[in-house]
Protein backbone atom coordinates (compact mmCIF):
# COMPACT_ATOMS: atom_id res chain seq x y z
CA UNK A 1 0.00 0.00 0.00
CA UNK A 2 2.80 2.43 0.87
CA UNK A 3 4.54 1.68 -2.44
CA UNK A 4 1.38 2.62 -4.40
CA UNK A 5 1.24 5.96 -2.57
CA UNK A 6 4.91 6.62 -3.40
CA UNK A 7 4.37 5.70 -7.03
CA UNK A 8 1.04 7.50 -7.61
CA UNK A 9 0.32 9.78 -4.66
CA UNK A 10 3.48 11.85 -4.42
CA UNK A 11 3.67 12.60 -8.19
CA UNK A 12 -0.04 13.51 -8.16
CA UNK A 13 0.53 15.92 -5.25
CA UNK A 14 3.53 17.48 -7.02
CA UNK A 15 1.58 17.88 -10.27
CA UNK A 16 -1.38 19.41 -8.42
CA UNK A 17 0.94 21.85 -6.65
CA UNK A 18 2.62 22.91 -9.92
CA UNK A 19 -0.73 23.37 -11.68
CA UNK A 20 -2.08 25.29 -8.68
CA UNK A 21 0.98 27.55 -8.66
CA UNK A 22 0.69 28.12 -12.42
CA UNK A 23 -2.90 29.31 -12.20
CA UNK A 24 -2.91 31.03 -8.80
CA UNK A 25 0.47 32.75 -8.53
CA UNK A 26 -0.16 35.66 -10.97
CA UNK A 27 -3.33 36.62 -9.11
CA UNK A 28 -1.51 36.33 -5.80
CA UNK A 29 1.37 38.49 -7.09
CA UNK A 30 -1.06 41.15 -8.30
CA UNK A 31 -2.95 41.03 -5.01
CA UNK A 32 0.30 41.49 -3.04
CA UNK A 33 1.31 44.42 -5.26
CA UNK A 34 -2.11 46.03 -4.85
CA UNK A 35 -1.99 45.53 -1.06
CA UNK A 36 1.47 47.14 -0.93
CA UNK A 37 0.22 50.04 -3.07
CA UNK A 38 -2.85 50.60 -0.89
CA UNK A 39 -0.87 50.52 2.35
CA UNK A 40 2.08 52.52 0.99
CA UNK A 41 4.49 49.71 1.93
CA UNK A 42 7.60 50.83 0.05
CA UNK A 43 9.59 47.77 1.14
CA UNK A 44 7.02 45.41 -0.40
CA UNK A 45 6.83 47.61 -3.51
CA UNK A 46 10.63 47.41 -3.87
CA UNK A 47 10.39 43.61 -3.56
CA UNK A 48 7.57 43.39 -6.12
CA UNK A 49 8.94 45.83 -8.71
CA UNK A 50 12.30 45.73 -10.48
CA UNK A 51 12.69 49.52 -10.52
CA UNK A 52 16.04 49.67 -12.40
CA UNK A 53 14.75 47.42 -15.18
CA UNK A 54 11.43 49.26 -15.30
CA UNK A 55 13.16 52.65 -15.61
CA UNK A 56 15.60 51.38 -18.25
CA UNK A 57 12.75 49.98 -20.33
CA UNK A 58 10.77 53.22 -20.19
CA UNK A 59 13.87 55.26 -21.05
CA UNK A 60 14.64 53.07 -24.06
CA UNK A 61 11.03 53.18 -25.23
CA UNK A 62 10.73 56.95 -24.92
CA UNK A 63 14.12 57.57 -26.55
CA UNK A 64 13.14 55.33 -29.48
CA UNK A 65 9.83 57.18 -29.89
CA UNK A 66 11.55 60.58 -29.77
CA UNK A 67 14.34 59.51 -32.13
CA UNK A 68 11.79 58.22 -34.64
CA UNK A 69 9.91 61.51 -34.40
CA UNK A 70 13.12 63.51 -34.95
CA UNK A 71 14.02 61.44 -38.00
CA UNK A 72 10.58 61.71 -39.59
CA UNK A 73 10.12 65.43 -38.94
CA UNK A 74 11.73 68.37 -40.70
CA UNK A 75 13.52 69.67 -37.60
CA UNK A 76 16.17 72.27 -38.38
CA UNK A 77 18.06 74.75 -36.28
CA UNK A 78 16.53 75.40 -32.88
CA UNK A 79 13.92 72.64 -33.31
CA UNK A 80 16.70 70.08 -33.79
CA UNK A 81 18.52 71.47 -30.75
CA UNK A 82 15.30 71.23 -28.73
CA UNK A 83 14.84 67.62 -29.78
CA UNK A 84 18.43 66.80 -28.78
CA UNK A 85 17.92 68.46 -25.40
CA UNK A 86 14.67 66.54 -24.98
CA UNK A 87 16.51 63.27 -25.55
CA UNK A 88 19.09 64.27 -22.95
CA UNK A 89 16.37 65.03 -20.40
CA UNK A 90 14.66 61.63 -20.60
CA UNK A 91 16.88 59.86 -18.05
CA UNK A 92 16.38 62.28 -15.14
CA UNK A 93 12.67 62.68 -15.93
CA UNK A 94 12.04 58.92 -15.88
CA UNK A 95 14.24 58.48 -12.79
CA UNK A 96 12.21 61.10 -10.96
CA UNK A 97 8.87 59.86 -12.24
CA UNK A 98 9.15 56.10 -11.66
CA UNK A 99 9.13 55.99 -7.86
CA UNK A 100 7.36 53.78 -5.33
CA UNK A 101 4.76 56.55 -4.91
CA UNK A 102 3.91 56.85 -8.61
CA UNK A 103 3.87 53.07 -9.07
CA UNK A 104 1.58 52.70 -6.06
CA UNK A 105 -0.78 55.28 -7.60
CA UNK A 106 -0.67 53.44 -10.93
CA UNK A 107 -1.58 50.14 -9.26
CA UNK A 108 -4.37 51.74 -7.22
CA UNK A 109 -5.92 53.85 -9.98
CA UNK A 110 -4.89 52.06 -13.17
CA UNK A 111 -3.24 55.13 -14.69
CA UNK A 112 -0.13 57.25 -14.30
CA UNK A 113 -0.43 60.70 -12.78
CA UNK A 114 1.95 63.58 -13.22
CA UNK A 115 2.97 65.46 -10.06
CA UNK A 116 0.59 68.35 -10.86
CA UNK A 117 -2.32 65.88 -11.05
CA UNK A 118 -1.61 64.61 -7.53
CA UNK A 119 -3.17 67.69 -5.96
CA UNK A 120 -6.37 66.96 -7.88
CA UNK A 121 -6.31 63.32 -6.79
CA UNK A 122 -6.07 64.24 -3.12
CA UNK A 123 -9.80 64.73 -3.34
CA UNK A 124 -11.87 61.69 -2.36
CA UNK A 125 -10.29 58.55 -3.81
CA UNK A 126 -11.61 57.35 -7.13
CA UNK A 127 -12.64 53.75 -7.40
CA UNK A 128 -9.72 51.33 -7.28
CA UNK A 129 -8.68 49.75 -10.57
CA UNK A 130 -9.72 46.18 -11.33
CA UNK A 131 -6.89 44.34 -13.06
CA UNK A 132 -7.38 41.63 -15.69
CA UNK A 133 -4.53 39.10 -15.79
CA UNK A 134 -3.35 37.43 -18.98
CA UNK A 135 -0.75 34.65 -19.06
CA UNK A 136 2.06 34.96 -21.58
CA UNK A 137 3.72 31.60 -20.97
CA UNK A 138 5.03 29.95 -17.84
CA UNK A 139 7.41 32.79 -16.90
CA UNK A 140 5.49 35.91 -17.89
CA UNK A 141 2.08 37.50 -17.40
CA UNK A 142 0.52 40.89 -17.85
CA UNK A 143 -2.12 42.80 -15.94
CA UNK A 144 -4.23 45.59 -17.38
CA UNK A 145 -6.94 47.62 -15.68
CA UNK A 146 -10.48 47.44 -17.00
CA UNK A 147 -11.50 50.58 -18.85
CA UNK A 148 -15.18 51.46 -18.59
CA UNK A 149 -14.98 54.06 -21.38
CA UNK A 150 -12.84 52.04 -23.82
CA UNK A 151 -9.75 54.15 -23.13
CA UNK A 152 -6.45 52.39 -23.77
CA UNK A 153 -4.88 51.61 -20.40
CA UNK A 154 -1.30 50.86 -19.28
CA UNK A 155 -0.24 47.24 -19.02
CA UNK A 156 1.97 45.88 -16.24
CA UNK A 157 4.27 43.07 -17.36
CA UNK A 158 5.61 40.61 -14.80
CA UNK A 159 8.32 37.97 -15.09
CA UNK A 160 8.93 35.00 -12.87
CA UNK A 161 11.54 35.56 -10.17
CA UNK A 162 12.18 32.19 -8.54
CA UNK A 163 8.73 31.03 -7.45
CA UNK A 164 7.47 34.62 -7.25
CA UNK A 165 6.94 37.45 -9.73
CA UNK A 166 8.40 40.92 -10.32
CA UNK A 167 6.99 43.81 -12.29
CA UNK A 168 9.64 44.44 -14.95
CA UNK A 169 7.99 46.46 -17.69
CA UNK A 170 5.24 48.98 -18.41
CA UNK A 171 3.49 48.99 -21.74
CA UNK A 172 2.06 52.49 -21.92
CA UNK A 173 -0.54 53.65 -24.42
CA UNK A 174 0.84 55.91 -27.13
CA UNK A 175 1.20 59.48 -25.85
CA UNK A 176 0.87 58.65 -22.14
CA UNK A 177 4.18 60.23 -21.17
CA UNK A 178 3.62 63.12 -23.54
CA UNK A 179 0.39 64.19 -21.84
CA UNK A 180 1.55 63.24 -18.32
CA UNK A 181 -1.27 60.85 -17.34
Amino acid sequence: MANKFLVFGIPAIVIAAVVGWYFASPGLAMMQLRDAAQSGDEVQLEESIDFPRLRDGLKADLKARMAAEVVTSDNVGMEALGSALGLAMIDPIIDGFVTPETMAALVRKGRLESPDQKSQSEQPEAQEAEWAIEREGISRFSAQPDSPDGEEMPKLIFERDGLGWKLVELDLPEGTLDRGN
